[in-house]
Order: structure tokens, then C-alpha cells, then sequence
């Protein structure tokens, strides 16, 4: 079963790259884009995913601010381990 992979991103074309360089691993899978960290929470709340990749510097809400908002929110990723984020970089 692949694992789902959110993309967030501001730049359209850093999420075409990056998509198709997750896209061409078989193991994985570029389930859904995001063009900043705000749309990426709000994505988050609705659906799980196996992982994020997350850019840093994004308008309406950076990188960094959307990590430290899924770690006071205990959000819990859909991998296997049941980690949560706060646990994975503490």
C-alpha cells in the first residue's frame, strides 16, 4: 500500500518537482498539494496522511508556524508507528 504524501509549497512548480519525484518512488504516493500552510491545516484537519512535505517560507502562514499549530493539536499522522508529530521532533 503506498503511503500518502501531502505537498506544500507557494511555488507551482516546487510542487510539480517535488510531486513527481515522490510519484516515482512506488512506495509512494503525492495524494494532494497545498499552496500555503494555511490551506495546509485546514487540509489536515479533514484527512490524514502518512507524511508532510512542507516548505518554510510561505504567505498567510509559514512552514514552521503550521508545525508548531499540529504540535499543540497533538496531530497524529496516519503512519503506522501512531508517533505524533511533537514526538517525532522533540
Amino acid at each position: 500500500m503506498k503511503k500518502n504524501i501531502l505537498v506544500v509549497d507557494d511555488s507551482a512548480l516546487m510542487r510539480r518537482v517535488i510531486c513527481d519525484i515522490i510519484n516515482s518512488d512506488s512506495g509512494f504516493q503525492a495524494t494532494d498539494t497545498c499552496r500555503d500552510g494555511l490551506e495546509a491545516y485546514e487540509k489536515l484537519c479533514q484527512k490524514a496522511y502518512d507524511a508532510v512535505v512542507l516548505d518554510v517560507n510561505m504567505p498567510r502562514m509559514n512552514g514552521l508556524e503550521l508545525l508548531e499549530r499540529l504540535q499543540k493539536r497533538k496531530y497524529k499522522s496516519n503512519s503506522s508507528n501512531g508517533q505524533y508529530i511533537n514526538d517525532r521532533w522533540s
